[in-house]
């Protein structure tokens, strides 16, 4: 571990007892690997089949190496190289979940997962919603666009509307935001396949990468553990 470098790169875990691979990239590679070991000996890690390897063949079967060492701007694109090179996301080669770098697009459930996720939303009252279906719902809004007519009526029903504030609505408002830590100007995400990234404007990514702000700020808050398999938390 010690000789492990911080910088960043590509990096392949090995099953010598297998010889399948696992393929990723991260901003710090002494850091990933420590936080592989972590979730491959508590026994959650979050990629299954590496999981199963990891308790059926032991942790002495498994080797960490540095496959190539890259600037951060070029993590993902370089991921993707050795995905499609190695095919480590084949079940026969490897132990990837997708085919695309740091994302889950074009994975597919298994039946008895389609199987599972169908039986939880049966009898599912219709009570208020939660957080995150709130933000499920207001992700699926954006971007719509309001027709004339509609837009005309929601002008029509706030016409003559006054919105001032009371002296106890503002002293109340006071309260609530007394005390509370000023926002941090960075935040650290991090994919699902592990690469960090150092944020400035947490909108625009989220927008990028079809996330919904607020529930990243949930998880950076501790509220959540993570969001579409991704992490979020204050620099």
């Amino acid at each position: 571990m010690d000789i492990l470098p911080r910088a960043s790169g590509i990096y392949q875990i090995t099953c010598a007892s297998t010889g399948k691979i696992y393929i990723g990239s991260a901003i710090n590679l002494r850091r990933r690997w420590q936080l592989h070991l972590i979730g491959l000996r508590s026994g959650r890690h979050v990629n299954r089949h590496l999981q199963n390897a990891w308790i059926k063949y032991g942790e002495a079967s498994f080797q960490f190496e540095v496959v190539e060492f890259t600037e951060p701007s070029t993590l993902l694109n370089r991921e993707q190289y050795w995905l499609d090179k190695t095919k480590a996301y084949a079940r026969c080669n490897g132990f990837n979940l997708f085919k695309i770098a740091g994302s889950p697009l074009g994975s597919k459930h298994s039946d008895a997962t389609r199987e599972k996720m169908s039986r939880a939303r049966r009898g599912r009252s219709f009570g208020p919603l939660s957080v995150a279906h709130r933000a499920a719902v207001s992700a699926g809004l954006k971007g719509r666009k309001l027709s004339e007519e509609t837009r005309r009526c929601m002008s029509d029903a706030q016409r003559g509307k006054k919105r001032t504030f009371t002296r106890e609505h503002c002293e109340k408002l006071s309260v609530v935001q007394r005390g509370k830590p000023h926002p941090l100007k960075y935040w650290i995400v991090t994919s699902p396949l592990g690469v960090e990234y150092e944020v400035s404007s947490l909108q625009r990514f989220c927008r990028e990468h079809d996330l919904t702000r607020s529930m990243m700020v949930y998880v950076a808050q501790g509220r959540f553990e993570r969001y579409k398999g991704w992490k979020c938390r204050y620099k």
